[in-house]
């Protein structure tokens, strides 16, 4: 029935000319299904009828009178015609007919039409009601942030934002995504916490304010990354690059110009993630320490991720590279052995239960856009055959050769790869418990 509606009313927009055929549809449907005076209101407003569409609908608000569907229709177009106490009016005999079994669509409804008079106490009211019933819906979330972003209590309107933000992507919509990125990206602009002091983020994160902390965080990606992957909630971010620290506020993220080797010694982050950061380390020494400090700040695991590097021999010899394997910008090359010697060291100091190092996307041929010809310029990305010389020949690899190296190191002594669960990779090159 549902889908006959939606095809007599929204599919086809020659029907909106076929009036005495939509008359008639509709006292059959109507019979059966109240929704089908919001869908034919819906298909009049949506391509500018305004006067049918507010025909049809009040037709339905007054044989259904507590039907929301219908009601929020309605006060669609008394908002659209300025009629925003109207709305209100009818949203508040709603509640008063239905307050036990009110969804709460209805109450972002009413908070919105309480917003649009002006009157945010009353609509933080409404919202706070419909979200001690349901926390988690998307609707009542995305409104109450609207709310704050109204009062322009902009700490507040970013911690909201967020909130909308860290949803289940199964219950936020792209365009919700968007909608909430670039409200959380102006709150945090206007709002003076993306200016916290140096000493505020340690000391928030003495106090567990911070759930993980991402090394090299750069504009803040792997913050994000961290959110999506491990089910986490507020993470902070540690660069040297200033400007870099400044795009990654401008998102939304907490992060930090703070030097790395000065966080305590002690388990302040349930995890640490170090994604596409050692590659960047010229120091070898560095790159043992922060990996030390990693291991020893976090009390659940650690996650590493970046380039692969164990195939440029390989390559070499047949005339080509791998483009990151030659960039400036990554100096320090580390094989999977050379994770292997230093994580194995740190599980011989106790720093670990137990690593594991992976790989993942592996390359098959080499007209892979990945592979260059070896007298291709450094600080190269894809391969183009107009842009690069000429690769020698087209070849299938007969030797391992992968994008990423992946390291996942278990702190707590819980299941290894109960974390990772969600990190996706091809092949294991090593597991500490496996010595054979």
């Amino acid at each position: 029935m549902n889908l006959l509606i939606r095809i007599c009313f929204t599919s086809f927009p020659l029907a909106l000319r076929l009036d005495n055929f939509l008359r008639f549809i509709l006292k059959f449907l109507t019979i059966f299904k109240p929704e089908a005076y919001v869908y034919l209101s819906e298909s009049y407003r949506r391509h500018g009828r305004l006067e049918m569409a507010e025909k049809y609908i009040s037709q339905g608000i007054t044989s259904h009178p507590d039907h929301a569907g219908i009601l929020a229709e309605y006060t669609t177009i008394a908002a659209i015609r300025g009629e925003r106490a109207r709305a209100v009016e009818l949203w508040e005999a709603y509640f008063q007919n239905n307050r036990k079994t009110a969804p709460a669509e209805a109450y972002v409804r009413l908070s919105l039409a309480y917003r649009n008079l002006g009157n945010l106490d009353r609509a933080e009211d409404i919202a706070r009601r419909g979200m001690d019933t349901s926390p988690s819906h998307v609707g009542l979330l995305i409104e109450h942030a609207e709310i704050a972003t109204e009062r322009k209590d902009w700490p507040e309107a970013a911690k909201r934002w967020k909130t909308v933000l860290e949803m289940s992507d199964d219950l936020v919509t792209e365009r919700m995504n968007s909608h909430a990125s670039a409200r959380l990206k102006t709150a945090w602009a206007a709002s003076s916490e993306h200016r916290a002091t140096e000493q505020e983020l340690i000391s928030g994160l003495a106090s567990g304010e911070f759930e993980f902390i991402d090394f090299g965080t750069s504009k803040g990606e792997s913050i994000h990354y961290a959110m999506q992957f491990f089910n986490a909630k507020n993470g902070l971010g540690i660069d040297i690059n200033e400007k870099k620290i400044q795009e990654a506020r401008e998102k939304g993220y907490q992060a930090i110009q703070y030097d790395i080797h000065k966080l305590p010694d002690e388990k302040i982050v349930r995890f640490a993630i170090l994604k596409e950061f050692l590659e960047h380390i010229p120091d070898k020494s560095d790159v043992f320490a922060f990996l030390r400090k990693a291991c020893v700040i976090s009390s659940d695991f650690v996650f590493i991720q970046q380039p692969y590097f164990d195939a440029d021999g390989y390559l070499m010899k047949h005339g080509l590279k791998l483009y990151w394997s030659d960039w400036r910008g990554h100096p320090n090359r580390m094989t999977t052995l050379e994770f292997f010697l230093i994580l194995n060291k740190l599980k011989n100091e106790n720093l670990l239960r137990s690593f594991s190092i992976h790989v993942r996307n592996r390359i098959v041929w080499s007209d892979d856009f990945r592979i260059h010809p070896i007298d291709s310029p450094i600080d190269q990305h894809r391969y183009s055959p107009e842009k690069h010389p000429p690769k020698p020949r087209t070849m299938k690899l007969d030797s391992a050769v992968f994008e990423k190296t992946i390291a996942f190191i278990n702190i707590s002594g819980s299941d290894h790869y109960a974390p990772f669960k969600n990190i996706p990779y091809h092949e294991t090159i090593y597991e500490s418990w496996h010595t054979s």
